[in-house]
């Protein structure tokens, strides 16, 4: 008697079988690697956010001329030091 749950596969259907574990397994690689990449720009994302939010804070704490006196004190440091060095 023969269980009707109980499949037997030919060549083809095997065949068929092995691909659509392939195309599976393909489909799963690909989704890992969007994932890694989603993760990778939102990390960006997050970084950025942190970057302007603290350029931000040190505007409103110290007034928007503040991004004029680091630069300032930056040229003045560079001359500085090309002052003292020895002729």
């Amino acid at each position: 008697v023969k269980d009707p749950r109980v499949r037997v596969m030919g060549p083809a259907a095997a065949h068929d079988t092995k691909k659509h574990y392939q195309d599976l397994c393909k489909r799963q690689q690909c989704t890992i690697e969007r994932r890694g990449f989603r993760q990778e720009l939102d990390s960006w994302r997050h970084k950025l956010i942190h970057c302007v939010g603290f350029e931000s804070i040190l505007e409103g704490l110290f007034g928007p001329g503040l991004v004029k006196d680091i630069t300032l004190f930056q040229v003045r440091r560079h001359t500085h030091i090309y002052t003292l060095s020895p002729k």
